[in-house]
């Protein structure tokens, strides 16, 4: 949101096995609660108890604002977060410093200078560290939500761009 001071961008690492037993229980939590599974939790949306429609398909996070049901889905999700094996990784910029005393100065001529592109960039180094210091070594595999077409490839654009030529650390 452009009329905040900050941006804040998040990964989760998940092997696959994992990842294949999050899902089911996420889709199961979905039917049991919203009688379908064709849609993605959106956190926002979760965490403020309301309603929306994602392409399509309205899932109202309130529940009619019962109070009861809002509490058991919570619990529910809850206990799939800690019944999962995972290690997140987090990004926070101050976008007037970063504009500021990067951008604006030139002091890093290795970073991008778009926001969300500088936190794509530490998030992959961070990812990146960790596989090569994970035990067995692994390969990972980048998942990009999915925001609109154009920002889809601006992000896929910048993604390719650290594939390619890395960044100052990696």
């Amino acid at each position: 949101n452009a009329s905040q001071g900050f941006f804040a961008l998040g990964g989760v690492a998940i092997d696959e096995e994992e990842g294949s037993k999050y899902c089911q229980r996420a889709d199961d939590i979905k039917v049991r609660f919203f009688a379908r599974k064709d849609f993605a939790f959106h956190e926002p949306a979760m965490r403020h108890r309301k309603p929306e429609n994602r392409k399509g398909v309205r899932i109202d996070y309130s529940f009619g604002a019962d109070k009861a049901r809002q509490e058991e889905f919570d619990k529910e999700i809850g206990q799939l977060l800690e019944d999962t094996q995972f290690v997140v990784f987090g990004v926070g910029i101050r976008k007037e410093a970063f504009r500021e005393d990067f951008v604006e100065k030139e002091l890093d001529p290795y970073l991008p200078t778009d926001v969300y592109s500088v936190a794509l960039t530490f998030l992959l180094e961070r990812f990146v560290d960790y596989l090569a210091h994970s035990v067995p070594q692994s390969m990972g595999r980048v998942t990009l939500e999915s925001i609109g077409s154009r920002e889809d490839a601006f992000h896929q654009l910048q993604y390719a761009r650290l594939l390619l030529e890395g960044s100052q650390w990696v």
